[in-house]
Formats: structure tokens, C-alpha cells, sequence
């Protein structure tokens, strides 16, 4: 169809389309910074803990996570074929936001929330979800 181009100018042409590609790739990321964004995590809790984990992830979490404008709120669920997994679903304005607070902070807090229950409960899973 192109066969009429010089070899050049079509060499030139196809870079310029994959330079495009390429370009609307990275606007296409950038774009979903600012949408919502879901934090899925999960943690495996024997159930006799479940109500001291989820006391001390509303007293020390939630009380972290309101300082912060992006966080929009989280609520904890309970496996219904596996009774000892927990799944924290956090809501969040901004993905870009939320992946701004201090990484630093976040390890005291977890420091504090691993103090409060005398054990670790290591994250199983975690997921980050956008609007599609």
C-alpha cells in the first residue's frame, strides 16, 4: 500500500507511530493517578483473634488514615469459605495521593499495630484496583 514511500521516509513513519503508541501508553497510566483507587489486603487470623485485630486496626489504622484527605474510608470482611481470612478494603479519592503518604510513617504505624496485638499478621495478598 506504502510501496510508493521511500524506504526512509517510511522508516520515519513507522518510528513516529510507535513513538505515538508509546505516548498514549504513558498518558493512558498517568491518566488513572488521579482516579479512585481500591487497596485490597488480605491476612490470614485464626478466628478466636479476629475481634482483638480488627479492635486495634480501627484505634490505630483508621486514627493514621483520617489525617489523610485521600483516605475515603475501609471496611473488613470475613472469608466466607475460609472463616479465618480477613480482607481489609480501603477506599481511596486518589491513587496518587494515597501512594504519597511517608513510607516511614506507614512502618511506625504497622510497628504500633504489630505492639498492640504482641504478634505479626503478614499481608497474604494485596491488590490495588482503578476504575476501568
Amino acid at each position: 500500500m506504502l510501496k510508493f514511500l521511500p524506504d526512509r521516509l517510511l522508516l520515519c513513519l513507522r518510528s513516529l507511530l510507535l513513538a505515538l503508541f508509546i505516548w498514549v501508553g504513558l498518558m493512558t497510566d498517568n491518566a488513572f493517578a488521579d482516579s479512585m483507587a481500591i487497596e485490597w489486603l488480605e491476612f490470614n487470623v485464626p478466628v478466636q483473634e479476629q475481634a482483638q485485630f480488627i479492635k486495634q486496626d480501627r484505634l490505630i489504622w483508621d486514627k493514621f488514615l483520617s489525617q489523610y484527605p485521600a483516605f475515603l474510608g475501609k471496611e473488613i470482611w470475613q472469608g466466607i469459605d475460609r472463616p479465618d481470612r480477613l480482607v481489609i478494603v480501603a477506599r481511596w479519592a486518589s491513587y496518587a495521593q494515597w501512594k504519597a503518604i511517608p513510607p516511614d510513617r506507614i512502618k511506625q504505624t504497622t510497628d504500633l499495630f504489630h505492639q498492640s496485638l504482641g504478634k505479626v499478621y503478614p499481608i497474604v495478598n494485596s491488590h490495588a484496583f482503578r476504575p476501568n
